[in-house]
């Protein structure tokens, strides 16, 4: 179970930091490595979710992530969020498909989700 909490985890982040966006437009970053699937689907305004893509362009888990408009998650609902940065609110949903058994858990799902948290809002551009 931990080690499945720690891919996950490496997977959010890199996923996660392809996107961002709460309000008027959505997209969907996906990215699969080891048989696991793990898609975020971020919410903003334009230009909030125009700063993700941004950052997109230049962080993709090894080129292996894929960002399509709107909202196209991949399995279960794991975990999300709201936060703001630079003016924006963004709310970030977490979903995985074949996930390492225990992972969807209470505990692990709080664990990662923080974690998440602390990772994308620190590498989300102010602006």
């Amino acid at each position: 179970m931990r080690s499945g909490r720690f891919l996950l985890a490496g997977f959010g982040a890199s996923a996660a930091l392809l996107l961002a966006g709460c309000g008027n437009s959505e997209i969907t970053v996906t990215s699969s490595q080891g048989g696991i699937t793990v898609s975020i689907v971020v919410q903003s305004d334009s230009t909030g979710i125009g700063l993700v893509r941004q950052e997109a362009a230049t962080k993709s888990n090894g080129g292996n992530a894929k960002v399509t408009d709107g909202s196209h998650p991949v399995g279960p609902h794991i975990c999300g969020f709201t936060a703001s940065k630079g003016g924006h609110t963004y709310q970030f949903d977490f979903y995985g498909k074949n996930l390492p058994s225990g992972v969807t858990t209470s505990a692990v799902e709080s664990e990662f989700c923080g974690a998440e948290q602390t990772s994308l809002m620190s590498g989300l551009p102010s602006s």
